[in-house]
């Protein structure tokens, strides 16, 4: 059963959000509690996008955050923790959520946890993920932030983000690479709570469109040549339930359209280049004195090429200026190169090979511009 808490604060305000340099349109305003008898939406994600330069609203995502954070008892803690568990979240994960959790993970989950991670996991994963079950510590080494969820975007929260008196979504601090802080998205799916998405970084911005709530959250920047990464999480009011809506990606030097317009299926009908702007820039990257290119440089494949696409790729089509669209490109069928690479992305890691291969996930798009005459056929 879903987990039931007390109820908050009334809807998310409306906000707004970066489009190109333009402030967007006022987002639909927050409709009483029948929102949840909102009409079906389009499959379309609702994108957005970020100048790189762009100062997120930290104080404004705080208040949003704290409004809706519920105190759950301790078995409630153990019956969103059990969830976790049979929604199938990742060892490292799951005991991220455990350590912030600390009474719920009892010496059943943990033999649940054990036998699991025996049959799963090699012989060096299962000894650095593996707990005591006749211990309750939860001083897993691999997460040990401690912040407040009062005065923190990086923080444990259970949420009830449309305040129907029910927790749909839990929030909780990871330590990645660096070390970094970020977070991990939980949400509720109707059965369970699931996995959506998990990375160092910031919540830019919550809004309310229409039907849903959207979390956008924007994936640390370390290198000067990676990608820009935006996530966005949705939640419907209709079905209750919370998904992954987007994970874009575009170089940092992109330039964005003016005005973004309804997101627009088509398919390629030539191969195509994907650029930060709207020129064919094809000149080649230039290298140092000892051979090496520059970190500024290879944010591009050259010039201003960011990837290179087979004839029928497509995604959408979200801008026209002029004889260029701007477009995001889904994964259905890959780009033959690209350079929006970054060190955090999820990977595989063959360990015969040596070789780490970047994972796709659901949702995922890679944005920029391309020749307009180029995406005529439409799906």
């Amino acid at each position: 059963m879903k987990i039931v808490a007390r109820l908050i604060l009334p809807l998310l305000s409306s906000s707004f959000v970066l489009l190109g340099g333009q402030e967007a349109a006022k987002p639909v305003p927050p409709s009483p509690r029948s929102a949840a008898l909102a009409p079906t939406f389009s499959p379309a994600p609702s994108f957005r996008f970020f100048r790189p330069e762009y100062d997120p609203k930290i104080p404004a995502v705080l208040a949003e955050l704290k409004h809706r954070i519920v105190e759950a008892t301790a078995a409630r803690k153990h019956e969103i923790l059990q969830s976790l568990f049979d929604g199938g979240l990742r060892p490292n994960l799951f005991l991220g959520a455990a350590k912030n959790m600390k009474g719920a993970f009892d010496k059943a989950l943990r033999t649940a946890y054990m036998d699991r991670i025996r049959k799963e996991l090699d012989a060096d994963e299962f000894d650095n993920l593996k707990v005591d079950v006749d211990s309750d510590k939860t001083d897993f080494y691999y997460d040990d932030t401690d912040v407040s969820a009062a005065d923190s975007p990086i923080a444990f929260r259970l949420l009830d983000m449309d305040g129907d008196g029910t927790i749909d979504l839990v929030i909780f601090n990871q330590v990645y690479f660096g070390p970094s802080s970020g977070l991990v998205f939980c949400g509720w799916d109707g059965r369970n709570f699931k996995y959506l998405f998990d990375c160092s970084g910031v919540i830019r911005t919550i809004e309310r469109i229409g039907g849903r709530i959207y979390i956008r959250y924007a994936v640390t920047i370390i290198d000067a040549s990676e990608a820009e990464i935006l996530a966005s999480m949705a939640y419907d009011f209709k079905a209750k339930t919370w998904a992954l809506d987007s994970k874009i990606y575009y170089a940092q030097k992109t330039r964005f359209p003016k005005v973004l317009s309804r997101p627009e299926p088509f398919q390629l009908n030539a191969p195509a280049v994907l650029r930060v702007d709207p020129k064919i820039d094809n000149k080649p990257n230039q290298k140092d004195a000892n051979g090496y290119y520059n970190y500024e440089t290879t944010r591009t494949l050259n010039g201003n090429a960011v990837a290179e696409y087979p004839l029928s790729a497509g995604g959408y089509i979200l801008a026209v200026e002029n004889n260029w669209a701007f477009v995001a490109f889904d994964t259905k069928v890959a780009a033959t190169d690209h350079s929006l690479h970054h060190g955090m992305e999820p990977t595989t890691y063959d360990k015969k090979t040596e070789v780490s291969t970047p994972i796709i996930m659901p949702c995922q798009y890679y944005c920029g511009w391309i020749e307009n005459k180029l995406a005529v056929g439409k799906k």
